[in-house]
């Protein structure tokens, strides 16, 4: 697994590049976090994201946590992006069953 830095480093910049000395200079700012962290980050101050990228399962319940700040899950579109394929969903599949 590549990490987003390695991959894409002439557009990203760390946080601990920042505290290095490094200048953004529109560039990407990639903040590393475990889940429960990013969790009561993304509740006590969701302004400071605009994109989140999450492995399946920390995706699926940081975007429903998320989604409950502004009103629920049918408010929040979701994406699933892979390789070659992407599906994009205006709610989370388990949540727009009908019954």
């Amino acid at each position: 697994m590549n990490w987003p830095q390695e991959e894409f480093g002439d557009v990203t910049i760390t946080e601990a590049e920042l505290g290095q000395g490094k200048k953004a200079d529109g560039k990407l700012l990639i903040k590393d976090r475990i889940a429960d962290i990013m969790f009561q980050q993304m509740l006590l101050r969701p302004d400071e994201f605009d994109v989140i990228a999450a492995p399946n399962l920390n995706g699926d319940y940081l975007s429903d946590a998320v989604a409950a700040e502004v009103g629920g899950v049918g408010i929040a579109p979701g994406a699933n992006i892979a390789d070659y394929v992407a599906v994009f969903e205006a709610t989370p599949w388990h949540r727009a069953q009908v019954r």
